[in-house]
């Protein structure tokens, strides 16, 4: 990627380095991206929690990748809060996970012939490497830092805006702290919509990305993060299309919201007490009064990893960041067949959630 070759230049090796999460099904590089500021004390960078952001698992998906250089565009700027974040964090982000897709032209699909985002259970190492080795990856991140937020760009063929899909919380009071970021992502940027947000989830979606991250590394911050392929019908810009500047702004105004997420905890605890007056059984979408009570679903497990990843023996000490978290990763020896789910599955399911909870099932574009 021309991009990617841009932003990791000499004058950027204190922000950004590259460093390749594996090869695809077809042998073309997975690229993944790690910023932060590499200036620091290695004792600094050795605590610093992890953000992990990935994109075009859906190859068709072109505005998540706008999105997507919004975000590192901003975070590799000289903007007060972009250095902020690099002293926070370590993002770890993955800006194309499906290459071999975008590179035949497929809008859905892997060169398996299957949606990648509905193979993050048991990703078979050989089938689905890229899926695999994230996964991995994120387990021996855990080794050394902690995991702080999960989310994955897409686009969205019918819904309007941006908004985000979450998760089944078990706890009521983590139901409503998921739903602090949405909330000040809306009020942040106009394009973005809270009310339409979703954290209903239906059987046939628990081999998503945000779904298996939530439950395989307990995290309650894991999330889909969805532009529409039109564009919204709210703020300053409403009846006109997404065109490439506006995705952008709504990925640097996700890095903006980031900043008032971990460093302003008077509107963090504003928007809490709100969430649980709004919501006092923790509801599923974020339409107004929809406080419904949420879908049976299993609840994360307690181990953070899942079974089907290799453990590997954790490094005697990290000197750098890069050291840490850039190492490369050996393929598993495990092969799993590839598990498919039908969309007339999927559409009974959908029709099932509406009936019982009154709020429209999540559509399958995530």
């Amino acid at each position: 990627m021309e991009d990617v070759r841009k932003w990791c230049c000499f004058q950027n090796k204190d922000k950004i380095r590259k460093t390749v999460l594996c090869k695809s099904l077809a042998g073309n590089d997975v690229d993944m991206l790690i910023v932060t500021n590499f200036s620091s004390d290695p004792q600094d960078i050795a605590v610093r929690k992890s953000i992990i952001l990935s994109a075009r698992v859906h190859p068709g998906e072109s505005n998540a990748s706008y999105m997507m250089n919004g975000v590192i565009e901003f975070l590799i700027s000289n903007d007060d809060n972009a250095k902020l974040l690099r002293d926070t964090f370590v993002f770890k982000i993955i800006p194309m996970q499906n290459p071999d897709g975008v590179i035949v032209g497929n809008y859905r699909c892997s060169l398996m012939g299957t949606d990648m985002n509905r193979q993050w259970i048991g990703s078979s190492s050989k089938f689905y490497p890229e899926n695999y080795h994230t996964k991995l990856m994120m387990k021996r991140t855990t080794e050394s830092r902690e995991i702080f937020f999960y989310c994955d760009f897409h686009g969205h063929s019918v819904g309007r805006n941006a908004f985000m899909f979450g998760n089944n919380q078990p706890k009521v009071q983590d139901r409503n702290k998921e739903k602090i970021f949405p909330m000040l992502f809306q009020q942040k940027q106009d394009m973005f919509c809270f009310e339409g947000c979703c954290f209903a989830i239906q059987k046939s979606k628990e081999a998503c990305g945000r779904q298996v991250m939530w439950r395989e590394f307990n995290l309650i911050n894991s999330y889909t993060l969805e532009m529409s392929f039109m564009g919204p019908n709210r703020g300053v810009n409403a009846g006109l299309h997404f065109n490439m500047k506006m995705m952008k702004a709504i990925g640097r105004d996700f890095c903006h919201t980031m900043v008032d997420f971990v460093t302003n905890q008077d509107l963090f605890n504003k928007i809490l007490a709100e969430m649980k007056v709004r919501y006092p059984q923790g509801g599923t979408s974020g339409a107004p009064g929809a406080d419904f009570p949420v879908l049976t679903e299993p609840t994360p497990s307690s181990k953070p990893a899942p079974e089907e990843v290799k453990q590997e023996q954790q490094p005697t000490e990290e000197t750098s960041a890069q050291q840490a978290d850039s190492k490369e990763v050996e393929p598993s020896q495990s092969e799993e067949q590839p598990a498919n789910s039908t969309d007339e599955s999927e559409k009974k399911e959908q029709s099932e959630a509406t009936a019982t909870t009154g709020v429209p099932a999540e559509p399958d574009c995530a």
